[in-house]
């Protein structure tokens, strides 16, 4: 069984590779090392604290929104720390299908989203 710092770590690895053109290019085997290696790397050697706000700050919430203080100013104008929990529980969900748990009318106009 993977603790909680592993699975972050592993989640973070597969995370930071997924968009690496180099990493597309090779076996899948290679490509599971690599990321087992890459989240060892990551669990001895970076908090895993780090591992979930770079996690967060990359995060597509949907509406063209991308990253938590982003989505907190979008769907609730507020900053990520006066969130309650009900509120970041529906971001959790959109970043989960942000199709299916859109909370918001589709009547907002997504191009009011951040950049």
């Amino acid at each position: 069984m993977f603790s909680v710092k592993n699975n972050v770590a592993r989640y973070t690895a597969e995370f930071c590779l997924a968009n690496n053109d180099q990493i597309k290019t090779i076996t899948t085997t290679e490509r599971r090392f690599i990321i087992i290696a890459t989240a060892r790397y990551i669990v001895k050697h970076i908090d895993y604290k780090d591992c979930y706000n770079y996690f967060f700050s990359k995060c597509y919430f949907g509406r063209n929104v991308f990253g938590l203080k982003n989505a907190c100013k979008f769907y609730f104008n507020k900053n990520s720390t006066d969130l309650t929990e009900a509120e970041f529980t529906k971001l959790c969900l959109l970043i989960m299908n942000p199709a299916k748990y859109d909370f918001l009318p589709s009547s907002i106009d997504s191009d009011k989203a951040p950049p």
